[in-house]
């Protein structure tokens, strides 16, 4: 409203505009900012002080929301702690405050105030289906960048703008009742299973939009009424600083309680969150947002610069020095060392789920190991991640025989010849990559052998995106993506015996609740018992394992004569499963083996199962 009226005046000024945003944002902000990265100090290990390092980087400069959208990566670890997560939201907005002032002065100094209204709708309209239609295709991109949230912003825009009619006061309070009841569903109805923002995001979004817009007329009503109560303002008024100071409370606090809150920790963090907001509010916000404080505005500017400088070189350094890790103990060094425990060659052998076709013949080249007269390769292992992972140990148990060895494999996608996996796969990639994957093995000699591994667990109905389908597949169910698994599965065996080839299928490895090193670690380093980051009791391995390994129980008698291997049996009894192996931490997250174990473990299958590595022989 203020850019606006002051486009229409002829007094819009951009730095007047940031000066504002300045007194408003920066001061609380830049306080935060300074007691998280001494709590970060304290608390975090020294791989998760570089990374909040680099958060710290981004939400210096506003782009938190993309530092986030690009950190979460295939093989991030789930409970990686980020106090500064929360400020991606602050990056949409400080990115949308850079071009919408622009485009207020553009029509003010172009065209005419009168079609900004239009240009306004059509490009929140652009933007709504981009979020719709990137929460189903690209799920982080939908949620972090504004270009898919700029629509939000934009709801709150055409309300300020007076363009929208004025409506009579039973309609203003029918419409803000309406828009508190909207924005009510989706806090208590709304779960992690929904798909958002997309189309779900509508509904808080216009409810809020309701309020506003029905409240400007409503003389009155239930939703006037209830915000206007003292305690409603006073959190409206101290809203901003808790929201700054409530996440990295919340997960220091889960840190320094050593995992998951109890109920009487989250309620004395959040009591702590709103004590720091009024703090905040009182002393750091209204001084500076009245001029009380640095009240020239080339003062605030410098100040501001500075500061920014100032977080930044700070980040820098704790990245240079990588977290300081002198202050951890060997233990902790050593369980955090796991997570980078894997294949140099992984970043480029592994294809990402990006793509779709198999690697260049240059990349080909690459991703053979050992010994490979004329480019040839004796052995092949064709998977997903959970395949690449086990490379290694592949390589392992071969090259030392004077065989090659060629990694094929596409992270996210099973190798099951003729399936895809439901709406992750558009219908078509993993197909695609897999029909690909035969004619490659087609160019391996006769009585070579292929190890076929897959994450399989994530393809027996463990969530709908990981539903299986062929050609014979109807509405996703359990009950299909079972029969699915079990026709593709059998396809693959198949087309790789034709081919003349020795296909060794590889069970799922463990899953484990958190991911381990991590976990570890940050016990380790706090002085807790790090024991439940490496076990899973009998019931929770039947849940994570069970139906893969009936699964694959099913195809071994249908095929008899095919070596399976079941890397369980190293990990488990009848009382669960441990992440180590010899004694060492045998993954680099919950549920992918390290380096260092797959090397152990492959070669140990193997010689059970009584598998030569030698060229000629190989017992079934």
């Amino acid at each position: 409203m203020i850019l606006y009226e002051d486009a229409r005046s002829g007094r819009l000024s951009i730095i007047r505009f940031y000066d504002r945003r300045i007194r408003r944002i920066l001061p609380a902000l830049f306080v935060v900012f300074g007691v998280t990265t001494l709590f970060a100090l304290w608390l975090l290990t020294a791989n998760d002080l570089v990374m909040y390092s680099r958060s710290l980087i981004a939400a210096v400069a506003f782009v938190s929301n993309i530092y986030f959208w690009k950190a979460n990566d295939y093989f991030a670890d789930g409970g990686d702690p980020a106090p500064l997560l929360h400020t991606w939201s602050l990056g949409v907005e400080e990115q949308f405050y850079i071009f919408f002032p622009i485009l207020i002065y553009l029509f003010a100094r172009f065209f005419r105030l009168t079609l900004l209204p239009f240009a306004v709708i059509a490009v929140g309209v652009i933007s709504f289906g981009l979020s719709w239609y990137g929460s189903i295709r690209v799920p982080n991109f939908a949620f972090y960048m504004l270009p898919a949230r700029a629509w939000e912003l934009l709801a709150g825009s055409i309300i300020a703008i007076p363009f929208l009619p004025t409506l009579r006061p039973w309609m203003g309070r029918t419409l803000a009742a309406l828009g508190i009841a909207g924005i009510l569903v989706a806090c208590f109805f709304y779960t992690s299973k929904i798909a958002f923002p997309g189309l779900a995001a509508a509904l808080p979004v216009f409810g809020a939009a309701f309020v506003v817009y029905g409240g400007l007329y409503s003389g009155g009503g239930l939703a006037s009424w209830l915000l206007s109560r003292p305690p409603m303002v006073y959190i409206g008024k101290t809203s901003y600083s808790l929201y700054l100071w409530h996440w990295p409370i919340l997960v220091f606090g889960a840190q320094y309680f050593g995992g998951e809150l109890s109920t009487a920790q989250a309620l004395v963090l959040i009591a702590l969150s709103f004590a720091a907001a009024v703090l905040s509010y009182h002393f750091v916000e209204t001084p500076f947002r009245t001029g009380a404080v640095l009240a020239l505005p080339w003062k605030r500017f410098s100040a501001a610069g500075a500061a920014m400088a100032a977080f930044a070189v700070c980040a820098q350094t704790l990245i240079l020095t990588k977290g300081l890790p002198i202050r951890m103990p060997e233990a902790a060094s050593t369980a955090s060392a796991a997570r980078f425990d894997r294949s140099p060659a992984e970043n480029e052998c592994l294809v990402i789920p990006k793509q779709s076709e198999l690697p260049a013949p240059a990349r080909a080249e690459r991703c053979t190991f050992g010994a490979a007269p004329g480019g040839t390769y004796q052995v092949a292992l064709w998977g997903d991640s959970h395949g690449s992972a086990m490379v290694p140990g592949v390589v392992a148990a071969f090259t030392a025989r004077g065989q090659s060895v060629r990694q094929i494999t596409l992270a996210g996608c099973p190798p099951l010849l003729g399936a895809s996996v439901g709406v992750r796969d558009g219908g078509y990639r993993c197909r695609t990559f897999n029909d690909l994957v035969v004619k490659e093995l087609a160019l391996m000699p006769k009585g070579g052998t292929v190890f076929i591994v897959g994450r399989w667990r994530n393809w027996l109905g463990s969530g709908r995106v990981n539903f299986l389908k062929d050609d014979l597949s109807g509405a996703p169910s359990q009950e299909d993506s079972a029969r699915a698994f079990d026709a593709s599965l059998d396809r693959s065996i198949a087309a790789v015996r034709a081919l003349g080839l020795k296909p060794v299928i590889v069970g799922p490895v463990p899953e484990f609740l958190k991911a381990v090193p991590g976990c570890a670690s940050r016990a380790l380093f706090h002085g807790f018992d790090a024991s439940s980051c490496y076990r899973i009791d009998a019931a929770q391995r039947e849940k994570l394992l069970g139906p893969a390994e009936a699964a694959l129980a099913r195809a071994q008698k249908r095929w008899p004569d095919v070596t399976f291997l079941m890397p369980a049996s190293a990990f488990c009894d009848v009382n669960g499963c441990d992440a180590r192996i010899d004694g060492r931490i045998a993954y680099r997250d919950s549920h992918h083996l390290n380096q260092t174990a797959a090397k152990i473990l492959l070669p140990r299958l193997l010689k059970a199962a009584g598998y030569a590595t030698s060229g000629s022989a190989a017992l079934h």
